[in-house]
């Protein structure tokens, strides 16, 4: 089942989606062709429109974000990632599941995302597949321990 594409923006307040955040269009094509999990995607290309997105009433249940995005809240392109990541856990939730779709391999990279609080790090070229498990996996209400 395809999921809709929806540009930031677009006024549906009462709509879960999944939020992703790269401007990386052979990736969001792919994404879009391939996903079946039936949560709808919104695109945002730039930290500025995430942003715009996160300041409405709407909210993900959770974001996918690369790391390489046109600078808003940061000073260069390669970190724009990691500002939006620290800008989400300081100012929006502590709690949205983050997972970081990337073509950054440098391990310093991936630490400091994860220590910002994304959940996962995925390496690009990656099987939409795996990632869709790993949203699901994610997504899943944490199962109470019995005494």
């Amino acid at each position: 089942m395809d999921c809709p594409s929806n540009d930031a923006g677009n006024d549906e307040s009462d709509q879960l989606f999944i939020l992703v955040v790269d401007d990386d269009e052979i990736f969001i094509d792919d994404l879009m062709s391939l996903w079946k999990t039936p949560l709808p995607i919104q695109i945002a290309r730039s930290g500025k429109e995430c942003n715009k997105l996160l300041k409405s009433l709407r909210f993900p249940l959770l974001i996918i974000l690369d790391i390489d995005l046109p600078h808003f809240f940061s000073e260069v392109d390669s970190e724009e990632g990691l500002a939006i990541l620290h800008h989400i856990r300081e100012r929006i939730s502590s709690t949205v599941p983050v997972i970081i779709a990337s073509h950054f391999s440098a391990s310093e990279i991936k630490d400091r995302a994860m220590r910002l609080g994304a959940q996962r790090y995925f390496m690009k070229p990656f099987s939409v597949s795996d990632l869709e498990e790993t949203v699901i996996d994610l997504l899943k209400p944490a199962t109470p321990v019995s005494d």
